[in-house]
């Protein structure tokens, strides 16, 4: 049960390595150094794409979001709402998500395969074990 190594013991989501294929903030975000205004957030640049990041910035000052700030000067909260969103703007799982949802076009299976890595897992956070041990039956 306390080791990975086991299927009684690796995490179901993973299976016990630790790392998962999905959206790679990296790859997502590669210049950390420019603002959303500049397009820190690569995958939102483009004339169609760009309609996300529009929504951003024209609704920032109704919550306080500093577009103009780099984006590694951001707190972890800031930095959050660019992947969550909020009522006044759709945040990059959104994104991704519509991506997915019209895969069936071909530039969009091309987008969400630029972005795609090995990412850590969601559930373990790497640990690469489940969260609980559950109860022996």
């Amino acid at each position: 049960m306390f080791s990975f190594n086991n299927p009684v013991g690796a995490c179901p989501t993973c299976e016990g390595y630790g790392k998962v294929i999905g959206i790679d903030e990296d790859l997502v975000i590669p210049n950390k150094s420019l603002s959303v205004y500049q397009d820190a957030v690569a995958c939102w640049k483009g004339e169609k794409m760009s309609e996300w990041k529009d929504e951003l910035i024209y609704s920032a000052e109704k919550f306080n979001f500093p577009i103009h700030k780099p984006f590694y000067e951001l707190t972890d909260a800031q930095r959050f709402l660019v992947w969550t969103g909020n009522k006044y703007f759709k945040g990059l799982n959104q994104f991704f998500k519509y991506l997915e949802e019209n895969s069936y076009k071909i530039q969009y299976r091309v987008m969400l395969s630029r972005y795609r890595g090995k990412t850590t897992c969601p559930e373990c956070k790497g640990s690469r074990l489940k969260k609980e041990p559950g109860m022996l039956k």
